[in-house]
């Protein structure tokens, strides 16, 4: 958050404990690099993309582009890495341009991928994560920092045991969460950390 968004909201303590094999039950989420399944066997590490037209949704986007910046530089490499880059403004696009055979690769917020297969399922066999970058530090709740305090706990206490109600429980599995679990604010001081991994790597991309 930017220090005038400081100003009004604050952490709500709790954030959501979604579904990755990675995990392990901590509330993160990954960089999924993915291409086509038809090229799965040619590219099966981070290192075979060396050379491969790549497509990231948002400059900013800190799955989308800034993990990858952080991985090229702690592999000693910039963004000259990939030929051809392009912007494609969303993760979704990034995903339809790998489909159709724009781009070669993109990395996917892990969450925006697994919400894309289930509702696209036929895309499970046309799809393939190369690797899975990250942990990062999943979203984070705020609320506005006006609000009383009890409002705030009921807030947090509601979310937290949302998963105990069936409803609730049903609503959470639909978008691949298993969960809402207390946070602690130092969980989200690994984001600045990888934006600082990433400083003096830049992607100059092409805009689509």
């Amino acid at each position: 958050m930017g220090k005038s968004e400081d100003n009004k909201v604050e952490l709500l303590g709790c954030s959501a404990l979604y579904h990755h094999d990675f995990a392990e039950k901590q509330p993160v989420y990954f960089a999924d690099v993915v291409v086509t399944a038809a090229n799965s066997q040619r590219l099966k590490d981070f290192e075979d993309l060396r050379g491969c037209s790549w497509a990231l949704n948002d400059p900013q986007s800190l799955s989308g582009n800034i993990k990858v910046l952080s991985k090229l530089k702690s592999m000693g490499e910039n963004a000259s890495f990939f030929g051809h880059i392009v912007e494609s403004g969303s993760h979704v696009k990034s995903l339809a341009m790998i489909l159709n055979s724009t781009v070669d690769a993109a990395s996917i917020d892990s969450n925006v991928l697994a919400a894309y297969l289930a509702e696209h399922p036929s895309a499970k066999e046309k799809l393939h994560v190369v690797t899975s970058l990250g942990p990062m530090p999943i979203y984070p709740v705020v609320v506005n920092k006006q609000l009383p305090e009890d409002l705030k706990g009921r807030i947090c206490s509601a979310l937290l045991n949302m998963h105990m109600d069936t409803d609730g429980a049903a609503f959470l599995t639909r978008h691949s969460v298993e969960k809402f679990v207390p946070v602690d604010p130092s969980l989200y001081t690994e984001k600045e950390r990888i934006r600082h991994d990433a400083k003096g790597v830049v992607i100059n991309q092409a805009y689509y």
